[in-house]
């Protein structure tokens, strides 16, 4: 069907009037779409990603009544808790006297 022919749709405020259309991309969208194909070639990496890392913070939000994201400041609400977690976490895996001795060199060293 040729353009001129073609019926008013709902769209049809949206067209543009120009004799030319330009299509706009994010600076750093090269980034997305390499991101992108790595989760095509590996669709599991999503999965394995909720299983592992989004559980222990979906539990601190239930703790936390998961009304905080409707708080204006919700990010600074959550972030005590994800802070207190990673820490422990680091804790348990490097230990506390190696974790003490790195914040005594990082503190020497500044």
């Amino acid at each position: 069907m040729p353009l001129e022919n073609k019926q008013p749709s709902w769209q049809t405020p949206h067209c543009t009037a120009g004799s030319e259309r330009r299509i706009t991309r994010w600076e750093q969208e090269d980034l997305l779409d390499a991101v992108q194909q790595r989760l095509d070639a590996n669709p599991l990496a999503m999965r394995l990603r909720r299983e592992t890392i989004e559980y222990p913070f979906g539990a601190m939000k239930a703790r936390m009544g998961a009304t905080h994201q409707n708080l204006p400041k919700g990010a600074a609400e959550m972030a005590l808790p994800l802070l207190a977690y990673n820490l422990t976490r680091v804790m348990n895996i490097r230990g506390i006297r190696p974790l003490i001795a790195d914040f005594y060199m990082a503190k020497t060293h500044s």
